[in-house]
This record gives C-alpha cells, sequence and structure tokens, in this order.
C-alpha cells in the first residue's frame, strides 16, 4: 500500500513540474505556477530588502531568482524518480548484487537525472531499466533546454536595459525629456520616437514570452526600465497637453499605444491592485504645458493612467520622487 502512495505521488510529482517546465521553457507565452510562485517570492523580497539595506542589494536578486527556479525544478524532478523507483526497492541493486537502501535509491536517482551514469547501482528488470533510459533522457533535456533558455532570457535582459539607457540618455526627467522633444531638429526626435517604440515592442513581446524579465531589478536609475518609462510616459503627456503646436501629434501616438499596452501587461502579469499615485503630484507639474480646458477634460482619466504607472514603479521599488527629483524639495 506504502509502494503505491510513493509511486502515485512520484508521478504525479513528475507531471506537475515537467509541465511547468516545458511550458515555461518552451511555450513562449509565460511561465507556469512553480516558477511564476517562486519569481514572485524572490521579487518581494527584493522590493523588502531595499527598504532595509540599499538598491545595490537589487544586482544579485536576479541571479537567485534564477538559481532558486533551477533547484525547485532539480529537487521536484529527483524525489519524484526517487518515489518511482521506490515503488519496488528490490529492482535497484548494487554491483554486489545486494537491493537498494533508500539513500542508494535516492543517489541513483540523483545521477540518473543527471546522466552520470557511473553504474555502481543499476536497475533489476526490464521494466526499470526503460524507466532508467527515459529519466536520463529527461535529464539531458532538462539541462539542455534550460541553459537556452537562461541564455535567450540574457538576452531579452540586455535588450531591456538598452532600451533604459536609450530613453535615460534622452532625458532624466519629463521636463528635459518634453524639453529635448520640443528642442531638438523635428527628423532628430522623430527618429528617436520610432526607436523608442521599436524598441518597447520588442520588449513586449519578450516580455509576453519571459515574465521573468519583469524581476530583474537594477540597482540605478539609468538601467531601471520601469523608471524610464514612467518619465517617458509622463513627457508625452505634457506634450500632448501644452498649450502650443504639437508637430508630433500623430507620430507620438503609436508610442503611446505601446506605453499603454506595456502598463497593462504590467498589471496583469504581476498585481491587480492599482496604487494611487500622490494626490499633489498632477499639480507641481509644469502648469504652462496644459490649458485649462484640456487638464479638466482629461484629468480623470490622467489620473487613472498615473495610478497604473504608481504600480510599474513600485514593481523596482522607485515611487514618484524619483521621476520628479525636485518633489520632494517642494513644500506639501
Amino acid at each position: 500500500m506504502w509502494n503505491t502512495v510513493m509511486l502515485i505521488a512520484g508521478i504525479v510529482m513528475l507531471t506537475i513540474v515537467s509541465y511547468d517546465f516545458f511550458f515555461t521553457t518552451l511555450s513562449g507565452t509565460g511561465t507556469s505556477f512553480i516558477t511564476r510562485g517562486v519569481s514572485s517570492f524572490v521579487h518581494k523580497a527584493s522590493l523588502y530588502s531595499i527598504r532595509i539595506f540599499n538598491r545595490k542589494l537589487m544586482r544579485h536578486f536576479g541571479m537567485l531568482m534564477n538559481l532558486l527556479v533551477l533547484f525547485v525544478w532539480i529537487f521536484l524532478f529527483w524525489i519524484g524518480i526517487f518515489l518511482v523507483f521506490s515503488y519496488d526497492p528490490t529492482s535497484i541493486i548494487t554491483k554486489d548484487n545486494h537491493v537498494a537502501t533508500a539513500m542508494e535509491r535516492l543517489y541513483f536517482s540523483g545521477f540518473v537525472f543527471s546522466t552520470l551514469g557511473i553504474g555502481d547501482i543499476g536497475p533489476n528488470s526490464d521494466l526499470y531499466r526503460i524507466l532508467t533510459g527515459i529519466f536520463s533522457f529527461l535529464g539531458f533535456s532538462f539541462f539542455t533546454m534550460s541553459i537556452t533558455y537562461l541564455i535567450t532570457v540574457f538576452s531579452a535582459l540586455t535588450h531591456k536595459r538598452a532600451l533604459a539607457q536609450s530613453i535615460r540618455n534622452f532625458g532624466r526627467t519629463p521636463s528635459e525629456v518634453l524639453n529635448n522633444m520640443v528642442e531638438y531638429d523635428p527628423s532628430f526626435t522623430l527618429q528617436h520616437l520610432s526607436q523608442f517604440q521599436n524598441m518597447l515592442n520588442s520588449h513586449i513581446v519578450n516580455h509576453q514570452a519571459y515574465p521573468v524579465l519583469n524581476y530583474y531589478n537594477s540597482e540605478n536609475e539609468a538601467n531601471s526600465l520601469n523608471l524610464n518609462l514612467v518619465v517617458l510616459d509622463e513627457a508625452i503627456t505634457m506634450y500632448l497637453h501644452q498649450p502650443s503646436e504639437k508637430p508630433f501629434a500623430y507620430e507620438v501616438q503609436p508610442l503611446r499605444n505601446a506605453l499603454s499596452n506595456f502598463i497593462s501587461q504590467i498589471r496583469e502579469k504581476h498585481e491587480k491592485e492599482d496604487y494611487d499615485a500622490p494626490k499633489n503630484d498632477w499639480g507641481k507639474l509644469d502648469k504652462t504645458h496644459f490649458t485649462a480646458d484640456g487638464a479638466n477634460r482629461d484629468n480623470e482619466t490622467l489620473i487613472k493612467r498615473r495610478r497604473k504607472l504608481s504600480r510599474v514603479l513600485i514593481n523596482e521599488g522607485f515611487t514618484w520622487d524619483d521621476v520628479y527629483p525636485t518633489r520632494k524639495e517642494q513644500p506639501q
């Protein structure tokens, strides 16, 4: 009876972890619940840690998340194989033809999954020889696909940081980005807006395929995509509401739509709750860029958008003070 329970538990465990692993690495549509749960746990731990220490720790949490996900996958595969082999202990024997103990079966399960093939312990029946081959092939597939998956994620991460740096080089604050949009040569501005849109669209596709990208947080503002995207979005809001002529009003709209898509994606995949933006922030923007009727007409829509942007900032441990550094210096 107990052996049957272990067999069923092993099959269920292998089925669940196999689904999570193959869905995460092969589907290109996101992560399954195990990977998502581990990633979310590490992400929340990183946000909690910067409240106690500083942002320098953020550089380590992406590595920690990957190591923890790999550890959980390996552990569940290893234990699942061990439980299956424990259904009939007499089918696993040592080279001296002694029935393997529980620890020896655990050891055998580990080197079968890792494809080491040491050979001092082996199966004693045709069924278990076939199972050994299947589990060895599963282990080979696991390590090969894990490396391929991580390489792809790192490539997407490099693209994410390049996008953050591109926006940062264009302007560090919404006002600076807005001024550069207006004062630069029109062809130069259009080129940058088109570049931002293309890079952001690529990142959105990468983020849909590999949501773990959201949990790679940067210790500095220059490499923080979430912070720089909020800066860019605020600048576009200011540009669209300025009373003067807006020569790029139509050209900037696709970029605005891409930003809206990214904001919704962050909320859909990670957090449903919208966090309130500080009520006095909007009034502290440069009022010369807004018409009275336009501000009143769109005020409610903008407030809702900025609540969503608050979620984007919090996901990387930032606040509106980082978007508007002078805000904390102004009287409340």
